[in-house]
């Protein structure tokens, strides 16, 4: 989720990766689309509203951290809710980070490095 030059991102709270970032982000239900899936993870883990804008990524690496392949897609966000983002669901916290307050290093996963470069290439 996007606001005001910023955007959202979660510190986990579970496995994989405790304690580090990313934007929201979780598996699909059998019954959803990728957009209903990105809504509702959104929701779940920043008790934020969203409504999608255009496709940012797609990202598909042959062995996660599960074993399996995995892959991810990625929307672009713009918050139509009360925009103060409360951790929920796996998230430990959820904050707003400019774009030179993004913790790098502290990135949950290859694909929220990825997801982020896009989105700072496509401001």
């Amino acid at each position: 989720p996007e606001h005001e030059g910023r955007i959202v991102l979660i510190r986990r709270k579970i496995d994989p990766r405790i304690g580090y970032w990313s934007f929201p982000c979780g598996f699909m239900e059998v019954d959803e689309t990728t957009q209903q899936a990105a809504v509702r993870e959104t929701r779940e883990e920043t008790n934020l509203e969203v409504e999608l804008g255009s496709h940012l990524g797609t990202y598909s690496y042959p062995k996660s951290w599960w074993g399996g392949s995995v892959v991810i897609v990625t929307y672009r966000a713009t918050i139509v809710s009360d925009p103060v983002p409360r951790a929920g669901d796996d998230a430990a916290e959820a904050k707003f980070f400019a774009s030179d307050e993004i913790p790098w290093d502290q990135l949950a996963f290859k694909s929220s490095t990825e997801a982020l470069r896009h989105w700072l290439e496509g401001r």
